[in-house]
């Protein structure tokens, strides 16, 4: 019965009804080591491919700490001798066990308090795409941070009674939030704010632009957000956090903070032939990869019909067609005098024929910078394409004669990253 009942506290400590008692008046620190005791709450990382040191100090200290008591219990059960060896009395006995079992509680007690608070982001990353593991950028970024940023995060606390799958989610974003705030050297400050409905802590989420989702039928509005400022009165935000973006945490958030750490983008001049702008005539938008950049940095559009102007930190080409001996000279003052370029050239762009195709025009003939490449050393085979299975993305292709949708394959558009291998063999075989 002890037994059972002991069981039965341990899981109810990580329960909602019972860490509302402790929310109201115990510090943060007693209400964490409260719900560490809990079975189920050092479960839920596991089920999330995560191995938290703290989940196995937990459960070797169950363990460890039920095995001596079920030793003691066991000895202390035994027919009792009125004098144990080395004459120590049965009472004796009685005692030592019961004393045994208290300082076993303690030392319980007192490991969970220290692995709770000293090894808070100790932990070990077993999912496939390391979701959960900070990237070297993310570090580079951390470390650069020259000025304070506050990370202001709204948490609705009825938000997160009604979703556990959304509160398994915030309890992530803020373990995340705190290696950002740890590895930062105290520049940036995390705030945790739970916002109740008509309150001061609601109007400041408003306020801040997030976004509310309805949780009662009188229309009150749960937040789950972020909101960054710095010493400059800057802001962005994470309107809310949605678990479809969860692979993308971390790239939302470096975002956030290199936004604010950095307020003054760099700019980006890009010149090409492509509608990769916005045209709100023609009703185009941007291209996502312009969209991002924009989030980074101060992207402009450019031509060549002047030298490139000064300020550009980085040019950017794309499928630079029909330049003639002036537009190339641009680009190679602005490389002289030690700016940045990355160009993009096709033998074929996919886009540029199909805008050729609605104007009945010929398909694209291709775009190559072939004077620049030979006096910098670049050398290429635009004869050959460079194609991995293992590399490729899976894109739709339309229906089958059943009607249902074909996914496959695409091996013209190759997904190469730091990790992969075949990136690795790509850069083993260049010339």
């Amino acid at each position: 019965m002890v037994g059972a009942a002991v069981i039965f506290l341990f899981m109810m400590s990580g329960l909602d009804m019972v860490m509302g008692i402790f929310q109201g008046w115990a510090p943060p620190l007693i209400v964490d080591v409260v719900r560490s005791f809990s079975f189920l709450v050092h479960y839920d990382a596991i089920v999330r491919g995560v191995i938290d040191i703290r989940d196995l100090i937990y459960y070797l200290a169950v363990m460890g700490v039920f095995l001596f008591a079920n030793v003691v219990v066991v000895d202390l059960k035994k027919e009792p001798d009125r004098t144990m060896a080395g004459g120590i009395k049965n009472w004796d006995r009685r005692t030592l066990g019961i004393a045994g079992l208290a300082m076993a509680a303690v030392f319980l007690v007192s490991l969970l308090v220290f692995s709770t608070e000293a090894l808070r982001n100790a932990t070990v990353d077993l999912t496939e795409a390391k979701v959960f593991t900070l990237s070297d950028g993310t570090k580079e970024v951390l470390s650069d941070i020259r000025e304070p940023v506050t990370l202001r995060m709204f948490v609705s606390e009825e938000l997160m009674e009604q979703s556990p799958a959304l509160k398994d989610y915030a309890r992530s974003v803020q373990e995340l939030l705190e290696r950002y705030a740890e590895l930062s050297n105290g520049r940036i400050k995390l705030e945790i704010i739970h916002p109740e409905p008509f309150s001061p802590e609601e109007d400041r989420a408003v306020g801040f632009g997030l976004h509310g989702v309805p949780i009662t039928q009188a229309g009150n509005l749960g937040y789950f957000g972020l909101a960054g400022t710095n010493t400059t009165d800057d802001l962005d935000t994470i309107a809310f956090f949605t678990p479809q973006r969860e692979s993308f945490l971390e790239y939302d958030l470096s975002r956030l903070v290199q936004n604010l750490a950095n307020p003054k983008k760099k700019k980006v001049g890009v010149v090409t032939s492509l509608p990769m702008d916005a045209d709100p005539l023609k009703r185009y938008r941007p291209w996502q990869i312009i969209e991002q950049l924009r989030q980074f940095f101060d992207v402009q559009k450019i031509t060549l019909e002047d030298p490139v102007p000064e300020d550009i930190d980085v040019l950017m080409v794309v499928h630079p067609r029909d330049m003639d001996d002036t537009d190339r000279y641009y680009i190679d003052q602005h490389i002289m005098r030690g700016g940045k370029a990355i160009i993009y050239v096709d033998p074929y762009s996919e886009e540029a024929t199909r805008g050729n195709a609605m104007q009945r025009q010929p398909p694209d003939d291709g775009s190559d910078l072939k004077k620049l490449f030979e006096a910098y050393g670049i050398v290429y085979d635009k004869n050959k394409v460079l194609g991995d299975r293992k590399g490729a993305q899976r894109v739709s292709a339309g229906r089958d004669a059943l009607g249902r949708p074909v996914i496959t394959d695409y091996l013209a558009w190759v997904t190469l990253d730091g990790q992969s291998g075949q990136w690795r063999r790509c850069r083993d075989k260049r010339p």
